[in-house]
């Protein structure tokens, strides 16, 4: 099984309440418009991102997300094709872009916890992003 693990971390206008995608970005701003975005300041290295993706057998992953003692599960098909260096989109539909890592997540940011999301509006908040191949 290959994992790769990063951190994102919380900020005050995080909403969580887009019911088709969760994204997790690099950049160090949110506005309440990014209704998606659960975490900026993200610190993935996207060499190491794609080292995850090439390695992985299956079309299918998981991603674990931790924030605190809260864990929350989300399970799709990976994008083989990804490769945004900045954002990381997770998506409900078919939609590729660029930035999807996962297509047909059987959840969206709206389906977080909401004991995640609370978490998340601090700034201090750590998210904990693992990305884990199925076998």
């Amino acid at each position: 099984m290959q994992t790769y693990s990063f951190n994102a971390y919380g900020h005050e206008n995080v909403l969580g309440t887009h019911k088709n995608t969760i994204e997790i970005t690099k950049e160090d701003f949110l506005t309440k418009n990014g209704d998606c975005i659960i975490g900026i300041n993200a610190n993935f290295d996207f060499d190491k991102l794609r080292g995850f993706i090439d390695s992985c057998k299956s079309d299918f992953i998981e991603i674990e997300l931790k924030a605190g003692n809260h864990v929350e599960k989300i399970k799709g098909k990976l994008n083989r094709d990804f490769s945004d260096r900045n954002s990381i989109v997770l998506r409900k539909s078919n939609f590729i872009s660029a930035r999807t890592l996962m297509t047909e997540a059987d959840k969206s940011s709206i389906d977080i916890q909401r004991s995640i999301i609370s978490q998340l509006k601090s700034p201090l908040a750590t998210l904990k992003i693992s990305l884990i191949s199925a076998q």
